[in-house]
């Protein structure tokens, strides 16, 4: 399966945080899954640390690298996605874990 989580999905599953449901970390868990990250959330991270450098410790750099030593990939995002956000059906039925 491929899964491209939400910035505060890999935020919780790198730093153990409990918010993370038990499914959601056995599915970043599962090496059959390719699990990818968005430099939208790198520039989210960025922009945080930032801003609240107490609140979240965690920087882009150190972001990026934990994606990496995860074997998480980064998503090759291009313009085209960002123009068919507006396209996509929200999904609303329970909390996302995952985004894919």
């Amino acid at each position: 399966m491929k899964i491209l989580c939400d910035t505060h999905i890999i935020i919780w599953y790198l730093t153990g945080d409990e918010r993370l449901s038990a499914k959601a970390r056995e599915l970043l868990d599962d090496e059959r899954n390719t699990v990818y990250f968005s430099l939208v959330s790198v520039w989210e991270v960025a922009i945080k640390h930032g801003r609240k450098p107490d609140k979240l410790t965690l920087s882009a750099q150190d972001f990026v690298t934990f994606c990496d030593e995860q074997g998480f990939v980064e998503y090759p995002l291009s313009q085209q996605h960002i123009f068919t956000h507006d396209t996509l059906i929200p999904y609303y039925d329970e909390p996302c874990v995952c985004k894919a």
